[in-house]
């Protein structure tokens, strides 16, 4: 059968095992009214027997509460409530613990803090809200006073510093009391850790106890990531060019019309702002906010927008901007804005010519965020969410300040912003990769042996995991893809009769595909369209062919286009990510039949190294009621059965009703390489502040005499580095023995736009001499761009600890 395919995004999500990790947040809305609280998330609550779902927990109810419809309920139905919030026995950190609380009229309430998420080991303090509207705090001995409003909503809010042993405890926004939080309820001794909190349907004697608690949040206090007021930097500068590890450009182009300028003519703090508008260019500047995929952040800036101009500004959910629009925010002329989000449009107002905060509170662990304009909640809504559409990806890329207004208004974009934060709640714990040495040399004789070693370290506060893959001839394929990814939108497509077109014949050694035969075929309602489709195999299954060669591939395909052209291409792609291909290393136009298999034989078959490899094709649809790519009847593989309309890149899957993969088929054919560089362990964990050695053995049996140059890659869970390639280089020839105590190779050799350096030691500079003895290069970069040199012939010195070395080499 055909397929309609209709506007569907990538949707990445990331699972891991659950802890008390803050931020933890519940307003209760989505538990059963009458259920137990801890029976329906045991996760974050249960009760002091361990016991949930029966009267010791808490009951969820509607008769009151501060946010929506519902809240829990402490009190002695079925006997006495003792709902424990697991905290996870914290033992550093500022801990932020809130929530509402109702005591009606002749009721009590009560609470108390456990040192230890098992409870009843040390009562950190306790809490007695009477009936008479006063309170009690018990805290190291001692008993302070308060008031609390009754029949109403109060909050009660705890500032907990582990790292200074103190507490501060707010009761309807009053400070009650400031102590050390090691202090137990009555005495001034205990442990400095953070267990639980203790929901009891306690009160002093004679008072009866029910209370309702509501909208409760714990929270890690929010750790500055990144701040700049722009005051430092020259008037007329240019941002991206200031602070290029922060900012870019949409282009990626700072220090043209698109990058943003340090204006003085307004300000919010001190003297200088960033200028958004259309001199020399639209400005299109991009914050980079790293992709993050967990957490819990604020951002927030100050914006200024004079009488008469117009304002703009995205969040991107990539940091490689164009591929998801979170949302969209306009300023008109006139004073009102309008936010464009999940294909809604919520209108506010904001003030002129005068300075206003925009901040934004994005929970990417619970897919929320709330947008505030001068200190007003505009709306709150799931960060996923993309401006039109209600999918999308669960990230937080990146801003971008972009010199637009609303369409066909005729209005001038024109706006400073300034003064800009970006916080995490809580130091979010990173892994942090660190690799020593980053390039290995090995000298040897046939048919010998060296093993060589790579430390690495995990200087981050999270468990690093890393895994190993050793890719051959690795020059062949280069790095991540440098494009910027452009909207992968994608509309409208349908599957028609089933076609069982089976599946292609073939004499490979091995074939890379995730179809089945042949069942299907996929077509657009909106023509024309270009669509890339392609499946990404893994170096886990590439490795075993390392060496081997992509003669030939075979894709299935169904209908073609009555008019206009009909000429596809093949596309193959070098390692990029899990969600896109890294750069085009190969392509070739074909012409198909149609109505079944084309088997497309390669010019120049593509060298398989054993890294991730994306095999795929494009082809336009010119016209509406065809279906022109083929796929299998499914279930789909989660790398077989990507697909682009530009850069960005989506999957098949993402519409329910299309599980299929695509019929696309490589066929590899000679020998694999002889293993000559083997790496052990391939995967492991590091905590942190701990490191791992890696055994890199160089293994010269049958490998000819001459120079061979592989990777070491390691891939973790660095989100700043999630791989490190080390260049492994290994020399085979006889008389090894005899050289020099210092052995370097310099390659090419001649060489016109790069130069590689391997050595036998570690390398601690490089110096680049011509003729005249001028040093026209130092550093210790292995790889060296030597494209701006005149040609002639040049002196390489390499020094190490144990000499130095000097080799001539010749720029061609």
């Amino acid at each position: 059968m055909k397929k309609l395919y209709s506007l569907i995004v990538a949707m990445f999500l990331i699972v891991g095992a659950f802890a008390q990790t803050p931020p933890y947040t519940d307003n209760f809305e989505s538990y059963t009214v009458g259920g137990y609280l801890a029976a329906q998330n045991p996760d974050w609550w249960t009760t002091w027997s361990n016991t949930p779902g029966t009267g010791e927990d808490a009951i969820i109810s509607n008769a009151h509460a501060n946010s929506g419809a519902q809240s829990v309920l402490v009190d002695e139905t079925g006997g006495s409530t003792d709902l424990i919030l697991k905290l996870g026995n914290k033992t550093a950190g500022l801990y932020y613990i809130g929530w509402y609380v109702f005591v009606d009229n002749g009721k009590a309430g009560y609470y108390n803090i456990q040192h230890f998420q098992s409870p009843g080991t040390e009562w950190a303090f306790e809490v007695y809200f009477n009936t008479d509207g006063s309170g009690t705090l018990k805290a190291g001995g001692n008993s302070i006073t308060f008031s609390y409003p009754k029949a109403t909503w109060f909050k009660v809010y705890h500032e907990i510093d582990l790292d200074n042993d103190q507490i501060k405890l707010y009761v309807n926004g009053t400070q009650v009391h400031q102590w050390p939080f090691s202090y137990q309820a009555s005495s001034t001794t205990g442990t400095k850790q953070l267990g639980a909190v203790d929901f009891f349907a306690g009160a002093q004697t004679g008072e009866t106890p029910q209370y309702w608690f509501d909208d409760i949040s714990f929270e890690l206090a929010p750790a500055p990531l990144y701040s700049q007021n722009f005051d430092s930097w020259a008037v007329g500068s240019y941002v991206a060019v200031n602070d290029p590890e922060w900012f870019t450009t949409w282009s990626n182009s700072p220090g043209t019309g698109e990058d943003a300028l340090i204006d003085n003519a307004f300000s919010h703090s001190s003297s200088n702002s960033a200028r958004v508008d259309e001199t020399d260019g639209a400005t299109d500047l991009i914050l980079k906010l790293g992709n993050k995929t967990s957490g819990h952040y604020n951002l927030s800036w100050y914006m200024y927008i004079e009488n008469g101009k117009a304002g703009y500004y995205n969040i991107q959910h990539f940091q490689s901007p164009g591929t998801e629009w979170a949302f969209e925010m306009y300023f008109k002329a006139n004073g009102t804005g309008k936010l464009l989000e999940g294909n809604n449009t919520i209108t506010f107002t904001y003030p002129q010519a005068t300075w206003f905060k925009v901040e934004h509170d994005i929970n990417i662990d619970n897919d929320w965020i709330k947008l505030y304009v001068n200190n007003v909640l505009i709306e709150e809504w799931p960060f996923s969410y993309q401006s039109g559409s209600t999918t999308g990806t669960n990230q937080l890329g990146a801003v971008d300040f972009f010199a637009g207004a609303e369409q066909g208004s005729g209005e001038t974009p024109k706006y400073f912003f300034d003064d800009v934060v970006f916080m995490a709640y809580g130091a979010i714990p990173e892994a942090n990769i660190e690799v020593d040495p980053t390039s290995l040399a090995a000298y040897l004789e046939p048919n010998s042996t060296i093993t060589e070693q790579i430390t690495i370290t995990n200087s981050g506060s999270l468990d690093l995991n890393f895994d190993a893959l050793v890719i051959l001839n690795s020059g062949k394929m280069a790095g991540k893809a440098t494009a910027t990814p452009q909207p992968a939108v994608l509309t409208n497509a349908i599957a028609g009769p089933v076609l069982n077109g089976g599946a292609p014949s073939t004499d490979a050694t091995a074939v890379l595909h995730y179809d089945g035969d042949n069942y299907s075929a996929i077509g657009w309602s909106s023509a024309p369209v270009t669509v890339t489709v392609a499946a990404m195999f893994p170096y886990t299954m590439t490795a075993p062919y390392a060496g081997m060669k992509i003669n030939s591939v075979d894709v299935y395909i169904n209908d073609l286009n009555s008019s206009g052209s009909n000429e596809m291409t093949v596309k193959i792609y070098g390692m990029g990510s899990t969600y896109e291909p890294g750069p085009l290393i190969y392509s070739q136009p074909f012409t198909p039949m149609g109505g079944g298999w084309e088997h497309i034989v390669l010019t120049t078959p593509v060298l398989v190294t054993g890294e991730d490899i994306w095999v795929g094709y494009q082809f336009t649809q010119n016209e509406t009621g065809i279906y022109i790519p083929g796929t299998d009847a499914g279930p789909n593989h989660p790398y077989g059965d990507f697909l682009s309309t530009g850069v960005g890149w989506s999957h098949l899957s993402n519409n329910p009703s299309l599980l299929y993969n695509w019929n696309i088929r490589a066929n590899l054919n000679g020998d694999p390489f002889n293993k000559w560089l083997t790496i052990t362990p391939t995967s492991g964990t590091i905590a942190p502040a701990g490191s791992q050695i890696l055994d890199v053995t160089f293994n010269s049996n049958n490998q000819p005499v001459g120079i061979y140059e592989g990777i070491v890659r390691i891939m973790s869970n660095d989100p700043d580095s999630p791989s490190v390639d080390v260049l492994c280089t290994l020399s085979v020839s006889v008389g090894i023995n005899d050289m020099n105590k210092v052995a370097v190779l310099v390659y090419p050799n001649p060489a016109q736009d790069f130069i590689n350096v391997a050595a036998n030691q570690k390398i601690t500079e490089i110096r680049i001499m011509n003729f005249a003895g001028q040093t026209l290069y130092k550093g210790n970069e292995n790889h060296i761009n030597i494209s701006n040199l005149p040609k002639g012939i040049y002196y390489l010195q390499t020094i190490t600890h144990e000499g130095i070395s000097n080799i001539k080499f010749i720029k061609n």
